[in-house]
């Protein structure tokens, strides 16, 4: 990756795939630098400016994460994946009720797949509402394609961390692409200083 900036510094998704590689090694300030700068090369390119939007999200900088997903909206408003992490960082932030408008918005766009389903789940969970994310997590586990990470950031934010890992190995073993960022997902807190979270992330070569 660097050595396509070498040849073409102004290659603006050069600098966007570089700042995901180096936010999945806990790099953060060299990752949004370099978010930056893509979004510097292309200011009207929705992903550009969402991926900024969800790297501020995963260094828990959430007001600066709303207004770059908010910005992607004003580009783009029907991205899916901005009104996901919307609702993720409305979450973080405890503003549930608007979380969950993000996320049935999300779900309107997905077309009300298992995944819209998940990130329900999750925000009912961070909402405390145990009971409600407990039923849908029962709901997914029947679904012939298991949304394997959905079902380990819920039960972490729940504190169940054998369900947590156990999931979190189905998704290995799946090579479910969004593992890349296990490293820094803020719903992995609860369970990031558990052994089996170190050795997940030795295995993958995501150790730092």
């Amino acid at each position: 990756m660097r050595r396509a900036l070498e040849l073409n510094p102004n290659y603006a998704w050069g600098h966007a795939f570089l700042s995901e590689w180096l936010l999945m090694m806990g790099r953060h300030e060299e990752a949004i630098t370099e978010a930056q700068r893509g979004i510097e090369l292309d200011p009207l390119s929705a992903t550009l400016v969402f991926k900024l939007g969800q790297e501020f999200c995963y260094r828990r900088d959430y007001d600066r994460a709303m207004e770059q997903l908010q910005k992607a909206l004003e580009l783009e408003p029907n991205f899916v994946w901005a009104h996901v992490y919307l609702a993720r960082v409305y979450a973080s932030k405890g503003r549930y009720e608007e979380s969950l408008a993000a996320c049935e918005k999300a779900a309107s766009l997905f077309g009300g797949n298992p995944q819209s389903r998940g990130l329900r789940g999750l925000i009912l969970a961070m909402a405390g509402r145990r009971d409600e994310a407990k039923t849908i997590l029962n709901d997914l586990k029947k679904q012939p394609k298991v949304d394997s990470m959905s079902l380990a950031e819920t039960y972490s934010v729940l504190g169940e961390k054998d369900e947590a890992f156990e999931f979190l190995e189905v998704a290995y073993q799946e090579r479910v692409s969004l593992m890349i960022f296990l490293g820094v997902y803020p719903t992995f807190d609860n369970i990031r200083s558990d052994p089996r979270f170190a050795d997940l992330m030795h295995r993958m070569g995501l150790a730092h």
